[in-house]
């Protein structure tokens, strides 16, 4: 009798553990696909405002505003233009209705920061404008999207519409990633001041190039020929030393901001260090990598 109970509890366990995982997996879809259609880049009329709605890493999350992302949050990301030389920075993460229309948010942290301070400005050009804004941003029926917030209260006239950035030339994508990376002799001196320049080309141009938001088959096309450019010896170079770099790269986005020497030694500790907390270069490096590596997989570089 014993031995019957037991066999029929692993069945039923086994049971229920085949419907967690479907549940699991449905759930896991549905976050997926929740939102889908506020994900992406979006600009008023004038350009005076950039609105970022974006999936996946918390690196700011976690230094500036102290929260976890929840299954079904979404990060936004806003600039204001107020001047040539200055901007006002809202960042805050939101809950997505239902229907995956709507993202309310009660937890806006709003700088202004002037890129040219003052030599006696005490708080060194940076601001603090709102720590708790609350609002909610909505997809309407015609595409365009409505935000409504505690502060910017003027967006709530605007109507912001979703845009997709170009995908840069095959040279620029050349000599600031596949070139570097083909340049790097990896046996000899001063190999690791390369290094820190190629990891830092790559963000230096993810930094201003948004490939999380541009037509896929376009950029796979532009990487492509970019790798056609090199030389027969330089495509060896490449295959033997992507990995590293790639490696390195990575390393950055997963363990922080804390340069070892070599970045210090190559001068390029600070920028790197301004790139790896900006959230939008760091979504540009992973996507740029995943491409690269969906290239590699397929066998056209």
């Amino acid at each position: 009798m014993k031995k019957l109970v037991a066999i029929l509890m692993a069945l039923v366990l086994a049971v229920c553990s085949v419907a967690a995982v479907a549940e699991s997996t449905k759930s896991q879809e549905t976050a997926e696909a929740k939102g889908s259609g506020l994900i992406g880049c979006w600009t008023d009329e004038g350009e005076v405002y950039e609105l970022y709605i974006l999936t996946g890493y918390n690196a700011w999350i976690d230094d500036r505003m102290g929260e976890e992302l929840g299954e079904d949050d979404l990060v936004i990301h806003v600039y204001r233009t107020t001047s040539d030389t200055a901007y006002d920075d809202f960042r805050m993460t939101g809950k997505v209705s239902e229907d995956g229309k709507k993202i309310e948010y009660k937890n806006g942290l709003y700088t202004h920061i002037d890129l040219l301070p003052q030599a006696d400005d005490e708080e060194d050009g940076i601001y603090l404008l709102e720590d708790m804004g609350k609002g909610t941003l909505t997809l309407m029926e015609d595409g365009s999207l409505k935000w409504e917030d505690s502060f910017a209260t003027e967006a709530a006239q605007m109507k912001l519409v979703k845009y997709t950035d170009d995908v840069p030339g095959m040279e620029r994508i050349a000599d600031s990633f596949f070139r570097p990376v083909a340049a790097l002799e990896t046996e000899s001196a001063g190999s690791a001041l390369k290094k820190a320049e190629a990891v830092c080309g790559l963000y230096r141009m993810c930094a201003l190039v948004s490939f999380w938001n541009m037509d896929g088959d376009a950029l796979c096309e532009a990487m492509e020929a970019a790798y056609q450019s090199l030389t027969e010896e330089e495509k060896q170079a490449y295959e033997k030393n992507e990995g590293l770099i790639a490696q390195a790269v990575l390393e950055l986005l997963e363990e922080g901001r804390d340069m070892d020497g070599i970045y210090e030694d190559a001068g390029v500790a600070d920028e790197l260090t301004f790139y790896v907390y900006d959230q939008c270069t760091r979504m540009s490096v992973e996507s740029f990598l995943s491409y690269a590596e969906t290239l590699e997989n397929a066998g056209e570089i």
